[in-house]
């Protein structure tokens, strides 16, 4: 199954691993210079979040969905 895996594909599951890493950190900025490189949908969301690159004060890694 690896080798199914495509070189864009494996680019952007390994930014988006490293974004998320940063994220649950607190490194919001390089949290969200790694969801730039990422072309998976998902990254769009997390982007959002982490735009300005500053955590929300008392931000504990839980989130409230906003929409379905």
């Amino acid at each position: 199954m690896a080798d199914q895996i495509d070189d864009e594909f494996s680019k952007d599951i390994e930014a988006f691993s490293k974004g998320l890493e940063y994220y649950y950190e607190g490194q919001w900025a390089r949290a969200f210079s790694w969801f730039k490189k990422c072309t998976l949908p998902l990254a769009e969301e997390f982007q959002s979040r982490t735009a300005g690159g500053k955590r929300p004060k008392n931000w504990n890694g839980v989130w409230t969905m906003t929409t379905k």
